[in-house]
């Protein structure tokens, strides 16, 4: 596995790669230990930020994470088409939305991946969607947290109500410290079919 070129950058917004209407590919690659930082601002993205189409495959996104205020340790898309495969997202950390993945007004695929061990102090531990379609097939969302959401955070609005599509799966070890073990939703539609869920876990 390779590493990416953007190894362990220092910016305000998508600490590794930022990319803004555009097709970004990644394959057999690490998007690693990049941090985000926020003085006057909020930040956004500390491994990617993706403001067009993203392919990811057979590669890790890992311990990236926001200092100071900031929401997607992993990584934000915004809008576009977005499919994941074969990958981990792993160790990531924010302090307000979304430890793992934080996708909105887009559609995301993840096939055959793994979202574990993200951390966030507010909604999503290991992904956060805000009006997007997402299909999760053949994989594994494990020993995520956060304050709600453990695995899975939704929030749309009432008129607007994407489906989150859930098979083949297990979603277990997720924890909150509030409400939402495996996940918490504000008007959004998830199916979860052929998968195992564990019991959802609060943090005492």
């Amino acid at each position: 596995m390779g590493a990416f070129g953007l190894l362990a950058a220092q910016e305000s917004i998508g600490g590794g790669i930022t990319a803004r209407s555009s097709d970004v590919t990644i394959t057999r690659s690490s998007v690693s230990g990049n941090v985000t930082r926020s003085s006057q601002s909020t930040s956004y993205g500390a491994g990617l930020l993706i403001a067009g189409n993203l392919t990811l495959t057979e590669s890790l996104v890992a311990d990236n994470r926001i200092e100071g205020d900031g929401s997607a340790g992993g990584m934000y898309l915004i809008g576009g088409q977005h499919h994941i495969s074969e990958s981990t997202i792993s160790g990531n950390q924010s302090s307000q939305v979304a430890g793992g993945i934080y996708v909105v007004l887009g559609d995301l695929d993840i096939t055959k991946s793994t979202l574990e061990r993200n951390v966030t102090s507010g909604f999503g531990g290991g992904l956060n969607i805000v009006e997007s379609d997402v299909s999760i097939f053949q994989s594994t969302i494990t020993g995520n947290n956060a304050r709600q959401g453990g695995a899975i955070g939704m929030i749309n609005k009432i008129d607007d109500l994407p489906i989150v599509l859930i098979s083949h799966s297990t979603i277990s070890g997720n924890t909150a410290d509030n409400q939402g073990g495996v996940v918490d939703n504000f008007f959004g539609r998830i199916v979860i079919q052929s998968s195992t869920t564990s019991v959802p876990t609060l943090v005492e």
